[in-house]
């Protein structure tokens, strides 16, 4: 199919490293043609940037696709991302999807789309844990934001027990410090205000690289660059939040003071359980710390309530 001159709406669900891979594929297929409108609009070709991190994630995109059909005679629906790369037989059922790809096929986007066959239904789904690279070959430029989230790491090596994640995005793995700078640049001078660097496991950034480096390595030289856009780091987790990282962010002009810092639970008990690594104290002490150096800091957090053997007391706790 020849997407030249097609609308194609690009429906984005879950986290920040979803819509970076939604940005990466809507430059590459506006390369070849392809007209891009806005999530929901009428379109020639629908994909679905999928998240399954729960069951109503996965409802959503189920959701989503039956809204389309309703609208829209023998719609061209594309599905990928997190719930496709772990599910993929389960969404093949669904009347009107055209081609299901995996998270690593995202990058392949425009040319699974140029050769397919109408006649046939596509399915390609590579195996995550396998993968070695997971970025394209340069920046992407929003279409309708001033506010970028650029990729620089990809992938989870920590195994909470609640989590899929690692299953649907592979090892960890980072783009090289030389690229995130030429992306950096570029984004700058394209006029991106805002600069948000995402990842799987950011705080993991640069550990997979030759020679090691890591997320404050980054950050140093980025402070370096005569750019006029801020930068924000995404979710970061507490025990990746150590004194020199806060500093360097408190002492910073460029880097904005706000950091998401997910705690899932105040219980002792419960974060042993899910395998988190770090104590309800050790949090504390963390965002004590960081208020004390930051005190104009903004700080998000994710709660998780409901875990399996989780009491009142435990819940009073969070």
């Amino acid at each position: 199919m020849n997407p030249q001159g097609k609308r194609v709406s690009i429906i984005t669900l879950g986290c920040k490293v979803n819509q970076a891979d939604s940005d990466m594929m809507a430059k590459k297929l506006a390369n070849i043609g392809a007209y891009i409108v806005e999530p929901f609009e009428h379109a020639d070709i629908y994909i679905i940037n999928s998240c399954t991190v729960t069951s109503k994630a996965d409802r959503e995109t189920r959701y989503i696709v039956k809204k389309i059909l309703k609208k829209q005679k023998d719609p061209f629906i594309v599905i990928t991302g997190c719930y496709a790369q772990l599910r993929a037989s389960e969404l093949s059922t669904i009347p009107g999807v055209k081609i299901i790809i995996g998270n690593l096929e995202k990058q392949d986007i425009d040319q699974i789309i140029l050769n397919y066959n109408q006649d046939k239904f596509f399915i390609k789904v590579s195996e995550i844990e396998k993968a070695s690279s997971s970025f394209g070959n340069s920046a992407s430029f929003p279409f309708f934001r001033t506010r970028y989230f650029l990729k620089i790491q990809e992938g989870c090596d920590y195994r909470c027990s609640y989590c899929t994640v690692p299953l649907a995005r592979g090892p960890s793995r980072s783009l090289k410090i030389e690229e995130v700078i030429n992306r950096i640049k570029k984004l700058s001078n394209a006029g991106v205000k805002e600069i948000v660097l995402v990842g799987i496991h950011l705080g993991q950034y640069g550990k997979d690289l030759d020679p090691p480096l890591n997320i404050i390595s980054l950050l140093k030289a980025i402070e370096s660059l005569s750019i006029d856009s801020r930068i924000r780091l995404s979710s970061i987790e507490p025990n990746e939040l150590d004194d020199e990282l806060i500093n360097l962010i408190a002492n910073s002009n460029r880097i904005c003071h706000h950091l998401h810092i997910p705690l899932q639970s105040g219980s002792k008990k419960i974060l042993k359980l899910m395998k988190r690594r770090y104590t309800p104290t050790y949090f504390f002490e963390t965002i004590s710390r960081i208020v004390q150096n930051i005190p104009d800091i903004a700080i998000g957090c994710d709660v998780m309530v409901g875990f399996p053997d989780e009491t009142e007391e435990d819940f009073q706790q969070t």
